[in-house]
């Protein structure tokens, strides 16, 4: 899927937000193939996005994913706790 371009070339409140958005789409994608993240940069940058805020955006998704991964651990750690009594 390609990585949707900002809406407007100007700054914006939104924009950091707009480019995680733009960006995750791919993230997950990449997630799934095991791709290089550098590929979602590089798409990130020729679709209009500056290597900053999409490095900014990559860091975001990154903390949200391994916070999610942490959270279905610690559940899976409980499981069989749950399940023994």
């Amino acid at each position: 899927m390609p990585i949707q371009g900002p809406p407007s070339c100007e700054e914006y409140a939104d924009r950091t937000i707009d480019c995680q958005k733009a960006l995750e789409p791919r993230f997950r994608e990449v997630l799934e193939q095991k791709a290089e993240l550098l590929d979602i940069l590089e798409e990130a940058t020729s679709a209009g996005w500056s290597r900053e805020e999409s490095l900014f955006a990559l860091n975001e998704l990154l903390a949200a994913q391994t916070k999610a991964d942490g959270a279905l651990e610690a559940e899976e750690e409980d499981a069989p706790k749950k399940n023994s009594h």
